[in-house]
């Protein structure tokens, strides 16, 4: 771990600060899916992405990349399980339940930054990976997460194709979004889903 986290300071260290990528992501997702299954609640986003991509290593075959992506999500919510809220979790219980089951909508505005390898099969087609976490801010509280500060956290890996400066990408994302036990309530939400992308290569 050490030894790979050298790898990556000396590499940034040797970068140019200038952004070698920008471009863009749209993409949609939901709680409910194969790999997650809660019935408690319904959970479903749809997402407009700036991307900022800066190389730091290039090899034969691994590319390693740092990418900035600010985000904006609207967000559908309802909770399915009313008594997901007990009677313990206060006087309120009732109207609390209310309120959280009926559908709502509101946002989340999130920075991410990340890591991303990229494996090329040819000087087209790559598989890039991606780990990326930032701060976001959501617009509404629900049963599982409080209202503002919280953390966006993404994995994902997809397939893309470069076209002279322009790149294709499409890819899938698994989604956290929690606040660390800074507010409670805190169970934070899950999502899966898919974005495409075009991202251009900046000639300079």
């Amino acid at each position: 771990m050490l030894s790979s986290t050298h790898l990556v300071a000396q590499s940034i260290n040797k970068a140019s600060l200038k952004i070698d990528a920008v471009g863009i992501f749209l993409g949609t997702a939901k709680h409910e899916s194969f790999l997650i299954k809660d019935e408690n609640y319904r959970y479903a986003n749809t997402s407009f992405k700036a991307v900022l991509l800066w190389e730091i290593k290039q090899g034969e075959r691994w590319d390693w990349e740092i990418v900035l992506e600010p985000g904006i999500y609207r967000v559908e919510h309802q909770l399915l399980n009313p008594f997901y809220i007990t009677p313990a979790s206060g006087p309120d219980f009732e109207q609390r339940r209310m309120k959280f089951t009926t559908p709502r909508t509101f946002h989340e505005y999130a920075l991410n930054l990340g890591l991303q390898v990229r494996y090329r099969w040819n000087e087209k087609w790559s598989t890039p990976l991606l780990a990326s976490l930032g701060p976001m801010y959501g617009t509404m509280q629900t049963e599982r997460l409080s209202k503002g500060f919280a953390f966006s956290n993404i994995l994902g890996i997809g397939i893309s194709f470069q076209q002279k400066e322009w790149d294709w990408n499409l890819r899938c994302i698994l989604r956290h979004t929690s606040n660390l036990e800074f507010i409670q309530p805190n169970s934070g939400h899950n999502s899966w889903g898919i974005e495409m992308g075009l991202i251009y290569h900046v000639q300079l």
